[in-house]
């Protein structure tokens, strides 16, 4: 087999086993069904990954920039900080929303399983720049606390809280779905509104709004 043919097979198994270890959980997850779902036999599987464990940590390590990059990149934009909030709600909603609404719930599910050796991978993909995006958001938070724009608090709890409303809606769908009554196409129109409702909340709870009077 040619490194070329070689590269195309692993790109196939890595892409096959995101898409059964997302579906179906660590745990319920099959090395066979990875193997026919790819169209490979058992052994050329193992061949490549070795066991179960080390294909969902090659998986994990392949998800976790695909699910924080793309939203946390909008943090070290030069934008004004309520402009870069909307961004940055937006882009995780849509990101989630378009390429797997599934995802949220696996990563937490599976953190709570084993969380000694999945943190880290996920930590590594969030947290490889010099800076921080954490460290990014004080310092924007600081600047326009200075300016007199927005309202003292903790960083930390603003960007834990604006997350938090992100990523509930994906991991609570179907409670919420059951609460409200939705068919999936409201639930879908309910998850782009939500766009606006965060920002909107966010920015009104925080921001200092000014009279013109001096």
């Amino acid at each position: 087999m040619s490194p070329e043919e070689k590269k195309r097979t692993e790109e196939i198994i890595i892409g096959v086993a995101e898409k059964v270890f997302i579906r179906d959980g660590f745990s319920g997850t099959r090395m066979q069904t990875i193997a026919d779902e790819a169209g490979l036999n058992k052994a050329l599987l193992h061949y490549y990954y070795r066991s179960k464990q080390k294909l969902f940590y090659a998986v994990l390590k392949r998800l976790a920039p695909k699910l924080f990059a793309p939203v946390l990149g909008v943090l070290y934009e030069e934008l004004p900080f309520f402009e870069k909030i909307e961004k940055f709600v937006h882009r995780y909603i849509d990101e989630i929303s378009q390429k797997n609404p599934n995802l949220p719930l696996f990563v937490i599910s599976e953190m709570e399983k084993n969380a000694d050796d999945i943190i880290p991978i996920l930590v590594r993909a969030i947290d490889s720049r010099e800076i921080s995006p954490i460290e990014i958001f004080r310092r924007d938070m600081e600047r326009e606390i200075k300016a007199g724009n927005l309202r003292e608090m903790d960083h930390k709890q603003l960007f834990v809280s604006i997350l938090s409303m992100a990523i509930f809606p994906f991991v609570g769908r179907p409670l919420i779905m059951q609460l409200a009554r939705f068919q999936n196409h409201e639930y879908d129109l309910f998850i782009q509104e939500r766009k606006k409702f965060i920002v909107e909340f966010v920015i009104n709870s925080i921001k200092i709004q000014k009279t013109g009077v001096e």
